[in-house]
């Protein structure tokens, strides 16, 4: 492949808006459902359009902070305590932060503030301002589509929730949200065609779709591309200390591996996307489970190897990501169709495939991990050459790495050094 593909910002931002909410049933399409209730709400009050499409965008992903599960299912709570839910709006602020500064169009839409403060109370006008600092109407905006949304109990047929939703919120009415807001989601509630969109997925995608359209449409050239997957892999690989740099490693073995294999420019360069969006997949694994000290249960472990398929299903609608997303699905797969989630055949296992599998090897076994200090280099090329013997690893993969053991061992422990200082930024919120 020598043309470099070119990617919607919002396909990459609806997937992963999408790969956040897999971590509960409870929590599937929260974001996009209040990211459509924000944008029929902005709609009904005539906002200019630009302001429409920052709020749609925002409320994709709204709780990209929320690391945990906990944190997850905590702001589902209508009456959530307000000191939590602001830790996981400053740890969101902090990952939209980054994408705007690396995206000069996303910067115009003021994310980050959007973000940061769409859990502030309306409080009778005081909600105008938090810490000194100006909080827009937007941000109130999203807030109360948030709410709004954790108010619909699912599995439950809609229209005749819809009273009680509106005498909640309009009890909350100067307390939480500001009342012409409130007036609004009004109007908009007695259409029973706002409802009944929440319920269906891809006609709620389809309608978000169909509203970003009339805005400008930002498409990310290859660079772009690389770099908001290495921030995809931040809010993956951050949910736990001991895979916080895993993501950055394996993308820079790859993109090795891939240039020693004689990869085109492009084709390498879409390898370290893949390292980077490799464990996507894992925002549906509990942090319980990746940082569990000892061997996985049987149920545990059934979780753990759904990610490839999630990673697969994610991606597989990006059609500019077609290569990619073979890579990324298949990286758990075994030449001798043992590995999981498809069991594929060796003929099946694509050459990139088989470098981001023992890249990915490579990086976890030189890792410390809960339950293990990470292997010297020697030690973990050993073990990846018995992998080949025993006929799960390709063996040209394997031995252009070993061939290059060092080189590629301090270029994974440069960019995972530099991957330490980012985690730096969010570790005082996690928990």
């Amino acid at each position: 492949m020598s043309v470099e593909p070119r990617v919607s910002l919002l396909d990459m931002v609806s997937c992963l808006s999408s790969a956040l909410d897999l971590v509960s049933p409870a929590v599937v399409n929260h974001q996009k459902r209040t990211a459509f209730i924000a944008t029929c709400l902005a709609e009904e009050m005539g906002l200019p359009l630009q302001e429409q499409v920052a709020v749609m965008t925002a409320g994709l992903l709204h709780d990209c902070g929320a690391l945990s599960l906990q944190s997850k299912l905590d702001a589902l709570c209508f009456d959530a305590d307000q000191e939590d839910m602001h830790t996981h709006c400053e740890v969101g602020a902090v990952f939209l932060g980054k994408m705007e500064q690396r995206f000069p169009g996303m910067a115009q839409l003021g994310l980050t503030d959007l973000v940061r403060f769409h859990h502030v109370n309306w409080d009778e006008g005081r909600g105008e301002e938090m810490a000194g600092r100006p909080v827009s109407p937007a941000s109130h905006l999203i807030h109360l589509a948030d709410r709004v949304e954790v108010l619909i109990q699912r599995g439950v047929e809609p229209l005749g929730q819809v009273p009680g939703i509106v005498r909640r919120v309009f009890q909350e009415r100067d307390r939480l949200f500001l009342p012409e807001q409130v007036e609004a989601f009004a109007s908009l509630a007695g259409r029973e065609f706002f409802w009944l969109a929440l319920i269906y997925p891809e006609f709620l995608e389809d309608t978000l779709v169909e509203k970003s359209a009339a805005g400008p449409l930002v498409q990310l050239d290859l660079p772009g591309i690389v770099n908001l997957a290495q921030i995809f892999a931040e809010i993956v690989d951050f949910r736990s200390r001991f895979t916080a740099t895993h993501s950055s490693g394996v993308a820079v073995v790859a993109k090795l591996l891939a240039e020693k294999a004689g990869f085109s420019e492009v084709e390498s360069r879409l390898m370290s996307v893949a390292g980077y969006l490799h464990d996507l997949g894992k925002l549906a694994v509990p942090r319980e489970i990746l940082e569990k000290p000892g061997p996985l249960t049987t149920a545990e472990f059934n979780v753990m190897k759904a990610h490839p398929f999630h990673a697969y299903r994610l991606l597989t609608p990006i059609r500019q990501l077609e290569m990619v997303a073979p890579w990324v699905s298949h990286h758990h797969e075994t030449l001798d169709g043992q590995g999981y989630p498809f069991h594929l055949a060796a003929k099946d296992i694509c050459l990139g495939a088989r470098i981001l599998t023992v890249s990915d090897i490579f990086t976890a076994l030189t890792e410390d991990r809960p339950y293990r200090l990470g292997l010297p280099l020697d030690e973990a090329v050993s073990v990846l050459e018995s992998m080949v013997k025993d006929g799960k690893l390709d063996g040209l993969a394997v031995s252009l790495l070993a061939g290059n053991r060092a080189e590629f061992n301090d270029m994974r422990q440069m960019v995972q050094a530099k991957a330490v200082c980012g985690y730096a930024d969010i570790q005082p919120y996690s928990k």
